[in-house]
């Protein structure tokens, strides 16, 4: 990492999935503020057979190729002299890959855009994590997680103030991947949109069809 003129700067390592554009978002938002902020992608590899794997836990069960990862992203962390991590929706990390950054006096965090139910993995190592931030309100009245919206920043808010008057379109709006149990909750939503005598537009999309089966 480069250094920063500002000494009260801190000096952030990101660290998550290679996922749409909210990673650099977030890293440009630090930026901006006068932070160091690198990104270190948590999986080895994008392939959709790495991310495939991934998802269906075959690292998690022989995680030899996963645990050579970390530890050299672990490992550039520490080198770069981050004082704080912020791992970002991850999945791949796991409890010693934290242990490590916060046994070497690194602050740790994390922030997730998506229910523990989806993300197991956090609860091996949430007890680790100094600050812990969801947009579920359910995890956090939970767990005491900081309710953190995903799109919070004021670049997204005045994005929707600029947009033209007029009358919405739309009753109801929802756009997000198609995975896990959400079909169900759709399924739900369109039944009561139906009732309602609603207008609902849905904007799904996936990673591949190969994941989404």
């Amino acid at each position: 990492m480069d250094a920063s003129p500002d000494p009260a700067a801190r000096r952030f390592a990101l660290v998550g999935p290679r996922f749409f554009a909210y990673v650099d978002a977030i890293r440009e938002t630090l930026e901006r503020k006068g932070h160091v902020a690198r990104y270190h992608d948590e999986r080895h590899a994008n392939t959709v057979t790495a991310k495939l794997l991934y998802r269906l836990g075959w690292y998690a069960r022989f995680p030899a190729r996963k645990r050579q990862h970390l530890d050299e992203v672990a490992r550039r962390v520490l080198a770069d002299g981050a004082t704080d991590v912020l791992l970002v929706a991850t999945e791949a990390v796991d409890r010693p890959f934290v242990q490590r950054l916060v046994d070497a006096g690194v602050r740790v965090h994390g922030y997730t855009w998506d229910s523990l139910e989806n993300k197991p993995a956090w609860m091996a190592y949430m007890d680790l994590l100094g600050g812990r931030g969801s947009f579920d309100p359910q995890d956090c009245a939970t767990h005491g997680f900081s309710y953190i919206p995903l799109f919070g920043e004021a670049a997204y808010a005045d994005a929707r103030h600029a947009r033209e008057p007029g009358p919405p379109v739309h009753d109801i709006a929802f756009c997000g991947t198609l995975h896990s149990n959400r079909a169900d909750h759709l399924a739900a939503l369109q039944a009561y949109a139906h009732r309602r005598g609603l207008q609902l537009e849905l904007l799904l999309f996936f990673h591949s069809k190969l994941l989404l089966a």
